[in-house]
């Protein structure tokens, strides 16, 4: 075993030691709570406030099948990176890396599944990332959402703060009602507000960033919304764009919605 090998076994090794030692305390982590307290304003006036408990999703157990693989993978790289019949140099760099990425990948599962979680209530989405940094946008503060992947997406309010969504691991229906109904209120116009079609767009959005499928009576309730018809629906002039729907004609539409996306 020449130097260069042994340099890069003993770099290897440390950074793998040290990524496991820092990952010992996620392990030993105590039991998580299942339910977060949620505080909003009160419906009438906007006067007081009201506070609930809702459910805590996270990962599912079976995460830690992934972490196993990853570990072993890892473990029997590093195995492999110590024997002394491999000596080509090229091969040892591409042993050591993937033995790291291996190990590290392994280590960020496993934080992820011990911090991150989501809270999908009825007025906002809240969640923590794998460093178990907490984030809460409430819905009416949402300014832009976006698919960052196949399945994960990102929610942004008016202060450009923004909460990542792996959209593999949780569900986020009231997010998605709201996304919608808010979409098919105006309150996300795209390019040509008021033109049906550009409403038809802003929903493929919608289910593009949150990997959903409208089902058809939903989708045809939505078209029939304030975006695509304004002049059906009365709204508060001073009220910022797409909010403001007031009116017998928008409470039937808004229930409809409602109900149909619940069923």
């Amino acid at each position: 075993m020449d130097t260069a090998h042994l340099l890069i076994m003993i770099a290897t090794y440390a950074l793998s030691i040290i990524m496991v030692v820092l990952s010992i305390p996620l392990v030993r982590g105590g039991a998580r709570p299942d339910r977060a307290r949620i505080t909003e304003p009160a419906p009438a006036a906007g006067v007081g406030a009201t506070t609930y408990d809702y459910p805590i999703q996270r990962p599912s157990a079976a995460v830690h099948i992934a972490i196993a693989i990853l570990l072993g993978c890892g473990v029997f790289l590093l195995v492999l990176l110590a024997l002394p019949m491999i000596d080509d140099l090229k091969a040892v760099g591409i042993i050591a890396a993937s033995a790291l990425i291996c190990v590290g990948y392994s280590c960020y599962t496993l934080a992820a599944y011990r911090n991150c979680a989501v809270v999908d209530a009825p007025t906002l989405i809240a969640g923590t990332d794998w460093r178990g940094r907490a984030r809460q946008i409430p819905h009416q503060e949402i300014a832009s959402f976006s698919a960052t992947g196949q399945r994960s997406a990102v929610v942004r309010d008016r202060r450009g703060q923004k909460l990542r969504l792996n959209l593999a691991w949780f569900s986020t229906p009231n997010l998605a009602l709201h996304l919608l109904r808010s979409t098919a209120e105006g309150r996300f116009p795209g390019k040509h507000p008021g033109d049906p079609r550009e409403l038809r767009r802003g929903l493929n959005r919608v289910e593009a960033a949150l990997n959903i499928r409208c089902a058809a009576p939903l989708r045809e309730l939505l078209l029939q919304g304030p975006a695509a018809h304004p002049a059906a629906f009365r709204r508060d002039p001073a009220a910022p764009e797409g909010t403001g729907w007031t009116g017998p004609e928008y409470e039937a539409w808004a229930s409809a919605v409602n109900t149909t996306f619940w069923r």
